[in-house]
């Protein structure tokens, strides 16, 4: 500001951003409220609580169009009113969606807050979304970001009544604790109250739909669901017409609308008991989605769809890209026989997959049934019996040049499913990143990429996940000091006896088992938290002992120099992994095991490495004379 000068019912500033120059006064109205008047013509009315049903009229935004996806920095700046050091944490974080990678990756960005409120946090974004946005030991809410903007937030000093008593938040809601400032500030003041009518009040239940998820048969959930959108839709725009919304709130709301039907849709296969197999009415009657569609970056379930899409076409029987990826196999099979006998599986799984028929006219059942999905699934597991049986023998058989190659065709069938547009791209972009989450990209899937992302910030970003890969690999040219690799024990099929041998070398001691493979990502996040346990006990009678399971050799070796892993490590051979998973009950991986210094394997899984307190109270324990 340049001057404030009080005049009789109140002040004139003068602001000047050394561009423009403008005069606001301000003068106390009724009830406390503050009437700003701009440059002598334009006034604004504030006060200091938010109506409880506002009118949006005047957020004049025109929709968001052309392409969503950017490569930019987010800016969020805000203060807290009345702030006490002594009341609150310090510290907070935004938890948003990179829009870049598989659909459950999420990305977290701590900030402190200053001793007088303020704060100021940035992080990089690659598409407009709404994120989460956590004040730490107070409150969780929601804001509109766009990257390449600065976004302002202030809590007013009711943040602090419910910070000391959550008890109040029963009769109040952040959409009259939080304000929303710069070029986004009005899109999430409006989206803040639509989401929570949207959520809470207006619309079919998250919990209604996935119990009805669970309990209707396919086609009754697929009808049920088509109306409750259309009803929901209904309901939600005669609320939006209520409050004035503004063209760019609708667009989001409604695009929200329709990821969350789609996403339910595709979703609906997943099941408790497995994955069930749907029939061709409910594929027809799924809704239609327009695949190149930059508006879907605007809904968080448009990850998720994806995601979906890719269970659907590698495990339902009428998809085409299964039954083109079974022929491959057979293919390969009737190549590399091995028992005469298997000539007649490939003969029977090419003369079950020959028949053409719909089928669902072979099931005398109302579509709406039960027993019409019993016989869906039933039919599958005996069209695929062969296939299954030839699978377990076979696929070992598999190269990797083999298996790299099946891998690209399915990135050929969404091109060719979904058109070379956004949603094909991003299919790529996700599954290329998930068979390489863990070391660089095969030079052929660089080239598929450089031949068919044109979009540019899908294209940078894959590359340049690939070179930071590279140099991770290539950091370190020795093991670490301390890694000790044990020798391979020869073992009799079901015999458990290696790994009575192995124990044996460390009786006296506790030792601390970690199941893993170089491919696993959920074993890769805890080598940075063993590490640090590792320093921390170092002086003390405790082995860290590592399985490699279900990985080939060499990766294992090369991710345990990559990763600087000590301890001691033995590598499983198959047989040996599956003794070891029977005995022990290992359905996955990461899994851990704890064994006491008399030798004794502790029943349970013990905390892993992560679980910072847990752990360190179990090994303080066992480490007791």
């Amino acid at each position: 500001y340049e001057t404030i000068e009080p005049t009789n019912d109140g002040y004139k500033i003068v602001l000047s951003n050394k561009t423009v120059k403008h005069q606001i006064n301000a003068n106390m109205a009724h009830n406390g409220s503050l009437l700003l008047t701009v440059d002598k013509q334009k006034s604004f009315l504030c006060t200091r609580q938010k109506a409880l049903n506002p009118d949006f009229s005047y957020h004049k935004s025109p929709p968001f169009s052309g392409s969503l996806l950017a490569d930019d920095t987010v800016t969020i700046r805000g203060f807290i009113e009345d702030y006490d050091p002594e009341l609150y944490e310090g510290t907070g974080h935004v938890q948003y969606l990179n829009t870049l990678t598989r659909f459950t990756k999420t990305y977290d960005h701590h900030f402190e807050i200053a001793p007088d409120g303020r704060f100021e946090v940035k992080f990089r974004a690659f598409s407009p979304q709404m994120i989460y946005f956590t004040i730490e030991g107070s409150t969780q809410t929601r804001m509109f970001i766009v990257p390449g903007e600065v976004q302002m937030i202030g809590f007013n000093a009711t943040l602090k009544q419910v910070t000391l008593d959550p008890r109040k938040w029963e009769v109040l809601n952040d959409f009259e604790i939080n304000h929303y400032m710069g070029n986004s500030g009005l899109l999430s003041e409006e989206m803040l109250f639509l989401l929570r009518d949207y959520e809470y009040n207006l619309t079919t239940s998250p919990r209604t739909k996935a119990l009805n998820m669970e309990s209707m048969s396919q086609l009754q959930y697929l009808r049920w669901r088509k109306r409750t959108y259309t009803n929901d839709y209904s309901k939600m725009g005669s609320f939006m017409d209520k409050i004035n919304s503004s063209e760019r709130a609708r667009q989001v709301m409604n695009i929200t609308m329709k990821a969350d039907y789609i996403y339910d849709i595709y979703a609906y296969p997943i099941r408790m008991e497995g994955i069930a197999q749907l029939g061709s009415k409910y594929i027809d009657e799924m809704p239609e989605m327009n695949y190149n569609d930059h508006q879907y970056l605007l809904a968080s379930q448009y990850y998720g769809i994806i995601n979906y899409m890719t269970f659907f076409n590698n495990h339902q029987s009428l998809s085409l890209y299964k039954k083109a990826r079974v022929l491959n196999f057979l293919d390969y099979a009737d190549n590399h026989l091995i028992d005469l006998a298997d000539t007649t599986l490939v003969h029977d799984q090419r003369l079950a997959m020959s028949d053409t028929r719909d089928t669902d006219e072979e099931f005398p059942f109302a579509d709406e049934s039960a027993d019409y999905d019993s016989a869906m699934s039933e039919n599958a597991k005996t069209l695929w019996e062969p296939y299954n049986t030839l699978v377990k023998k076979y696929e070992i058989m598999n190269t990797d040049s083999t298996r790299l190659q099946r891998r690209i065709s399915e990135l050929d069938y969404a091109v060719q499913a979904y058109g070379n547009g956004l949603t094909s791209q991003m299919y790529a972009m996700q599954w290329m990143l998930l068979f390489n989450q863990n070391k660089s990209l095969d030079s052929a899937f660089i080239q598929w990429a450089k031949h068919h992302i044109t979009e540019p910030v899908l294209l940078n970003f894959l590359l340049e996940d690939h070179t930071e890969k590279i140099e991770a690999e290539s950091r370190y040219t020795s093991y670490a000091e301390g890694t000790i690799f044990v020798d391979s024990i020869p073992s009799i099929s079901d015999s458990y006896a290696f790994f009575d041998e192995i124990l044996a070398r460390f009786k006296g001691k506790v030792v601390y088992i970690d199941f893993w493979a170089d491919w696993c990502s959920p074993c890769r996040a805890e080598i940075k938290p063993a590490a640090k346990l590792k320093e921390e006990y170092k002086d003390k009678d405790i082995v860290f002992l590592y399985f490699g399971m279900s990985c080939k050799k060499p990766d294992w070796q090369k991710v345990i120099m990559q990763e600087q892993m000590e301890g001691y490590h033995y590598w499983l051979d198959r047989n040996q992994g599956n003794v070891l998973a029977g005995k022990f009950g290992i359905t996955g991986i990461p899994h851990y095991l704890m064994v006491d210094k008399s030798g004794k394997i502790l029943e349970g899984q013990p905390p892993r490495p992560s679980n910072r307190t847990e752990i360190r109270e179990k090994l303080d324990e066992l480490l007791q004379p």
